[in-house]
């Protein structure tokens, strides 16, 4: 009888209901559509970054939110960039000055990333590590 108790507690800690990603991979698991998107989730329940479209060679962004960023396309690689930007851009609303990233379509750090409003431009790899400091001079990566 203890050993029932505790094995129901320990259920009702670590349990958790299915997030909005899951709910929707399982609906999108029953439909037989061509080229449906059935969406990818994280561990913690979050839509993951690319999604792509099965069957096809189509891919976009989403937010965390299960929104797309990007709209399908075959050159979508990455999204990390995507969706720093648009969590920047929603943050920025109405602010002047915000540091928003450039993207490149297939979801890379555009190569040099510049800050408008001090003037500063430095260069970065793919994933958005800065290889170069900001500076006004002129910058080439």
């Amino acid at each position: 009888m203890k050993l029932l108790v505790i094995l129901s507690i320990v259920y009702v800690v670590y349990a958790r209901e299915k997030s909005e990603c899951e709910v929707h991979r399982e609906r999108e698991q029953k439909n037989t559509a061509l080229g449906r998107l059935i969406p990818e989730c994280e561990e913690n329940g979050d839509y993951k970054g690319l999604q792509c479209h099965g069957g096809t060679r189509y891919c976009q962004c989403w937010d965390k939110e299960g929104h797309p960023i990007t709209a399908p396309s075959m050159n979508v690689k990455a999204c990390e960039c995507h969706r720093e930007k648009k969590v920047a851009e929603d943050k920025s609303k109405g602010m002047v000055g915000a540091f928003i990233p450039t993207c490149e379509d297939n979801g890379h750090y555009s190569k040099m990333q510049c800050w408008g409003s001090t003037g500063t431009c430095w260069c970065v790899d793919e994933t958005g590590k800065k290889t170069s400091e900001p500076t006004r001079d002129e910058v080439n990566c």
